[in-house]
């Protein structure tokens, strides 16, 4: 897959508005991040207003991270709503394996809603396959590249969507065609919510392109801002502001020279 800048310009010049249900500890951060990139954040989670959110924006994505009965319930009307739109759904199961609680309603929720695209690490992804996880709280341990692309592969054969598998190397499939996205910093680690943060840029792109293309493109940039970041910044803190400040010139980022690279996996 080549890279195109133009997706980028072409959401600065849509400004879509991406409706987000977030977590208490990532919400202001997200919407940060589409504001950087050019996009307009909603982050409402009362469930009555939902379907009005789901009308005006240009897509949805739910994260569960910090989750009660009223954010499920928010969520279920969202997705639905947009399903009926049309209109692309980013699902992020934040920690769905810490709790029975937080597995139980997020695969009642993946019965009722389509997703366009699932976001997770492998922890997560085997969750949702019932599988043996590798979870630590909202953690994941890194495990063989093979056994990472196995449990995408069949989360996206599940659900029929394109499954965007995060970690030091990021991995999207739609169950036919796959990409390995290698580069960025392991000093995201560091931060809170860089997941969630690339989790809204996807719904963001999500407007502007096919499901596959939206998510390779987003981890292209997550990792090209990473790198950035991470090579200019003394310590955490100007690290987490300097995340912002890079995805703000990501059309001419990507210019520059980087160590990020995309490649097309055999399946």
């Amino acid at each position: 897959m080549i890279i195109d800048k133009n997706i980028w310009l072409d959401l600065q010049a849509k400004h879509p508005i991406i409706h987000s249900i977030s977590n208490s500890v990532t919400a202001n951060d997200s919407a940060n991040l589409l504001l950087a990139v050019g996009a307009s954040p909603i982050m409402a989670d009362e469930p009555q207003e939902m379907t009005d959110m789901s009308v005006i924006s240009q897509a949805t994505v739910l994260n569960i991270g910090t989750p009660n009965d009223s954010i499920f319930q928010a969520c279920l009307l969202a997705g639905k709503e947009a399903n009926r739109l049309e209109k692309p759904l980013v699902i992020d199961p934040v920690g769905v394996g810490a709790s029975q609680y937080r597995k139980r309603k997020l695969l009642h929720l993946l019965e009722q809603v389509k997703p366009t695209i699932i976001c997770a690490n492998l922890g997560e992804v085997q969750t949702l396959m019932n599988q043996e996880s590798s979870a630590r709280g909202v953690d994941s341990a890194e495990d063989d590249l093979s056994q990472r692309q196995l449990a995408a592969d069949q989360l996206a054969e599940k659900y029929r969507c394109t499954v965007f598998l995060t970690g030091e190397e990021d991995y999207i499939t739609d169950g036919h065609r796959a990409y390995l996205i290698q580069g960025g910093s392991a000093r995201m680690q560091q931060i809170t919510g860089t997941g969630c943060m690339l989790s809204v840029l996807t719904g963001a792109l999500a407007t502007s392109t096919d499901p596959m293309t939206a998510a390779v493109h987003a981890s292209y940039a997550w990792k090209v801002v990473a790198e950035f970041a991470a090579a200019n910044s003394q310590g955490i803190g100007h690290l987490r502001v300097s995340l912002f400040d890079y995805a703000e010139q990501l059309p001419d980022l990507i210019k520059e020279r980087h160590t990020v690279q995309v490649r097309e996996v055999n399946r």
